[in-house]
């Protein structure tokens, strides 16, 4: 090496070194806050390249704090949690359970016996595994099941091409074959996708020397009963604490399994498979390994060496990266999906567009004798193919985490998939819930009319080569043309009008940021809500729903509006006539009256006219700055059309109301609040010429509604908000719960 080389590569290497010096610190802090979150857990042994991941955490401690709550103790005196507890012991114990293990099922002290005391071995290690799953308990996939999933996706998809093109050649009675043979041969294509991919369930043990005993118990038994078997003699081997089953392919006699060929095809055809299946080992694993007590199934006896190997972890994958932002926080839960994983389980229930367009294309191509009808049919399906990659989604990564806080719980979920659709979308119908609501969800969207502008077009031209066919078709009876012409003639240009109606008024009238939103209260009351019900002794609340929906131009959304009315009246009024005997019921929605509310205009319709229903309940409508809204209340209506600063002091919600996709609000101390109110009020409600047995199982029923409801209480408060943070979607969620101050003693 000449030595202005050498001097160059040394400067070369001086300046990566500072570059990286510089520029590591906060990656290194923020990989070393993830490790500290995850200190101790599986994850931290967990391989890499892993399919999938999610880990129980604290397990104990958190049905400690539930176990020690005065809500616990309540529900315990109940008799339907007593009910409930001596049908599932029954279950147990009739099962085989010891009884010692299923009394510590329900018991939050536990009812381990005297360590003077002999249990039989199958009690010591049910105790032994109740105690396991009180820390951690993890379930973990092997890179190999994404690559299964993208197999039987594909082949899934092709399947459903074959059976179309054997429609399309007219053998309807073979399309089931058709799909299954084209089903086993994308498998055989692609057979060195199928692996056995590991698969371990693990719990994190402090008795690991006493599982080891009961592991060589374990072999003992299995030895024994595989020794009948010659294809399984000696199968059995015991490492220390882990006892290891090995397998092959070859053992299932896939030669003589049975075969309809009448269903599948040759059974020849697909040696290949049979041959790559044969060749196929399986290690079933059961034991210890460190902390851990494990059930695996892995491809070979070493698959377990993996699990806390010398490779990279879990831990150390970017996408991890959030949980540190909450190193110090009691995490309970930790999820993890690669990008593989997700996007070959969405493929194997998805369709390949590109082959569903040639399925299609060979359907046409059996079906239509006219040149010029195909090769329009044919333009379409490209355009269509095209438009359905569109709606197509590019996965990425999902990682979850959950932890414990003061009040009750919190998560995180980060998906990295692509969402371009979603940059600048942000829904600001929380501010039109009313303040404070017992329950409101609302997300955002955006609206450019495109997607059903190449929809409509699409449908347009593929239904007039349809009818082209069918009134050209010498099956069809002339009969039946002539009943289509009648009906097109008179439906059609109805249909006409409501396509342009919703390209011209309604979906502009929502171009660009909208959304929908359902919101629910209960802040009107009434004595008596229906004029057959006795009347109350107090008002009693009612829920009341609402929609919303986000209005980018007022004068055309109410234009749209106006003509679905009119649409809808004349499609049906025009069935009924062309079809008279079929008895349709006469049916019209009324032009609502325009009542003016609290410096808004709204819109009526006498839809509860006559029902016998409190005259507060009504079907109105209104937009008003942005926002319609449906209700079946005035005051409620004004309420959500005003915009009201969400009552809310803290939660995801309010942290993150700026960038707000969606979100969602539940005060379900609120909900417990009206049903409190209906059960106090029962007994009252009872006819006074009812049966005083009836009145006895009301009020009885009205009281354990009250402890229960109360109970149920203590969950106060749920809250979601989803938007993008550097490209992901992010969900944050926080639960709340409130425990009783006192005991509830049952009357």
């Amino acid at each position: 090496m000449q030595p202005c080389f050498r001097v160059k590569a040394l400067g070369l290497a001086l300046l990566a070194a500072a570059v990286l010096a510089l520029a590591s610190p906060a990656a290194r802090a923020a990989d070393e806050d993830v490790a500290a979150a995850l200190k101790g857990t599986s994850a931290t042994q967990v391989p890499q390249d892993a399919s999938f991941y999610y880990a129980s955490l604290r397990n104990k401690e958190q049905l400690d704090r539930l176990f020690k709550s005065n809500a616990y103790k309540a529900i315990k005196k109940t008799p339907a949690f007593g009910f409930a507890v001596a049908a599932v012991k029954q279950q147990l114990e009739e099962a085989g359970v010891p009884a010692g293990v299923v009394d510590r099922l329900f018991d939050e002290k536990g009812k381990k016996k005297d360590k003077d005391e002999k249990v039989s071995e199958d009690e010591e290690f049910a105790h032994l595994l109740l105690d396991a799953l009180a820390e951690e308990v993890f379930i973990y996939g092997g890179k190999g099941f994404g690559d299964l999933f993208q197999l039987l996706g594909k082949a899934q998809s092709v399947s459903r091409i074959a059976s179309i093109t054997a429609l399309g050649e007219g053998n309807a009675a073979d399309a089931n074959k058709a799909s299954m043979k084209a089903f086993f041969e994308e498998v055989q294509k692609g057979r060195e996708s199928i692996t056995v991919p590991d698969l371990v369930i693990g719990l994190k043990t402090k008795d690991a020397k006493k599982f080891t005993a009961h592991a060589e118990r374990l072999e003992k038994v299995l030895t024994k009963v595989f020794e009948k078997d010659e294809k399984l003699k000696g199968k059995v081997t015991r490492d220390g604490g882990m006892v290891r089953v090995e397998l092959d392919g070859a053992m299932i006699p896939w030669d003589d399994l049975p075969w309809q060929e009448e269903q599948f095809g040759k059974k020849e055809d697909y040696q290949k498979l049979f041959d790559h299946l044969k060749k196929l080992t399986v290690t079933l694993s059961a034991g210890v390994k460190g902390d851990y007590l494990l059930f695996a199934m892995t491809s070979t006896a070493k698959g377990l060496d993996r699990l806390g190997g010398k490779g990279k972890s879990l831990v150390e994958r970017e996408e991890l990266a959030p949980i540190g932002k909450h190193a110090k926080a009691k995490l309970t839960a930790v999820a993890y999906a690669s990008k593989e994983f997700i996007g070959g389980a969405a493929v194997s229930g998805g369709v390949e567009w590109n082959d569903l367009g040639k399925g299609l294309k060979s359907f046409i191509e059996k079906q239509v004798k006219k040149d010029e009808t195909k090769k329009g049919l044919n333009k379409d399906i490209d355009e269509l193919v095209e438009e359905l990659k569109k709606w197509t989604p590019t996965y990425g990564a999902q990682v979850g985490f959950s932890f414990m806080t003061s009040s009750g719980y919190e998560s995180y979920a980060y998906d990295h998939s692509k969402y371009e659709h979603l940059k600048g979308v942000r829904t600001n119908l929380f501010e039109h819930v009313g303040g404070d609501p017992i329950y409101a969800t609302a997300f955002g969207f955006n609206v450019d009319g495109t997607t059903y502008g190449s929809l409509s077009k699409l449908a347009k031209s593929f239904y007039g080569h349809g009818e082209a066919l069918f009134l050209d078709s010498g099956d069809v009876p002339q009969e039946q043309k002539d009943t289509y012409k009648k009906a097109s003639k008179a439906i059609l240009p109805m249909l006409t009008k409501l396509d342009e109606n919703i390209s011209k008024n309604f979906l502009p009238s929502l171009k660009g940021n909208s959304g929908l939103g359902i919101v629910i209260d209960a802040k009107w009351t009434s004595k008596q809500w229906h004029k057959e019900m006795p009347e109350a002794k107090k008002a009693l609340p009612m829920l009341q729903p609402a929609l919303l929906m986000t209005v980018n131009d007022t004068e055309k959304f109410v234009e749209s509006m106006q003509a679905f009315r009119t649409i809808f009246n004349d499609i049906y009024k025009t069935l009924r006539e062309l079809d008279p005997n079929q008895g349709a019921p006469e049916l019209k929605i009324e032009a609502p009256n325009r009542t003016k509310g609290k410096s808004l205009t709204l819109y009526t319709w006498p839809a509860f006219k006559d029902s016998g229903l409190d005259e507060q309940v009504e079907m109105l409508a209104g937009v008003e700055k942005g926002i319609g809204a449906l209700a079946l209340s005035k005051t409620h209506a004004e309420a959500v059309l005003t915009s009201t600063k969400l009552s809310l002091k803290d939660g995801p919600l309010v942290a993150h109301n700026k960038e707000l996709i969606s979100g969602t609000l539940l005060e379900f101390a609120k909900l417990g609040d009206v049903v409190l109110a209906w059960a106090d009020a029962a007994p009252d409600l009872v006819p006074a010429d009812a049966p005083e047995d009836a009145k006895k199982q009301v009020t009885n029923v009205s009281k354990q509604v009250r402890e229960v409801t109360t109970i149920l209480k203590c969950f106060r408060q749920y809250q979601s908000a989803t938007y993008l943070e550097g490209g992901k979607l992010v969900t944050h969620t926080r639960s709340v719960f409130k425990d009783l101050e006192d005991e509830v003693e049952p009357k």
